[in-house]
């Protein structure tokens, strides 16, 4: 009569221990690789970035010198005697006019960090405190394309109908002139909050800079 053979779970448990291994080292790997690559990513991210911020803050200081010589120029406009006022030539008034809606708005240069704000994935940041900074950045940017589109939306609605009333006749009349100054200062209202918003942007790029490693200025 044979005997059974045994079952041999010895060996059924030896080859199962060897396949846990073998999975538990392909994750191991797997995941050495992927932080490997988390790593070299970050690396390269933040070199670009010092390049990226750098021109940033020249862009923002450009603009903001602009938006300061533009303020004073038009604060002169308005703050003139009604008669210097009136006594403008139409060719003059015009420019004056035209100068005012001409403001400089910050448009960000664009590169591996600003596609990176535009996609949401800041998580591809491990640095929390540069993940912070770069939030606050994106933050602000957001802010200033609204308060931008709101400029744009009182342009055309205000300022814009006075302008294109002066191109049909060719002559600003006192009406027009009167409610188109008192459109420029209404309108600077609005853009110095445009101007407050690229202070800010620009102290944000200046630490960013500094934060990587980059000249400060």
């Amino acid at each position: 009569m044979t005997t059974p053979s045994r079952f041999p779970i010895g060996r059924l448990a030896a080859e199962f221990a060897i396949i846990v291994v073998g999975v538990l080292v392909a994750l191991v790997l797997e995941s050495w690789w992927s932080d490997r690559a988390e790593r070299r990513f970050e690396a390269e991210l933040r070199q670009d970035m010092v390049g990226e911020f750098s021109e940033n803050v020249a862009i923002l200081e450009s603009d903001l010198a602009r938006n300061d010589t533009l303020t004073r120029s038009v604060a002169d406009f308005w703050n003139m005697s009604d008669s210097a006022f009136l006594a403008l030539p139409d060719r003059e008034f015009q420019a004056r006019v035209l100068e005012a809606m001409g403001g400089a708005t910050f448009d960000p240069a664009m590169g591996s960090v600003q596609a990176l704000v535009l996609s949401g994935n800041l998580n591809a940041i491990r640095d929390r405190e540069l993940r912070f900074l770069i939030a606050r950045w994106a933050g602000l940017l957001a802010e200033g394309s609204r308060i931008s589109e709101g400029y744009n939306h009182a342009l055309f609605a205000t300022l814009y109908p006075r302008y294109f009333d002066y191109l049909a006749d060719g002559r600003w009349t006192v009406d027009e002139r009167r409610a188109s100054r008192e459109l420029v200062s209404a309108m600077q209202s609005i853009a110095l909050l445009e101007v407050r918003v690229q202070e800010r942007l620009l102290e944000t790029a200046r630490e960013i800079v500094r934060y990587l490693g980059g000249p400060a200025d």
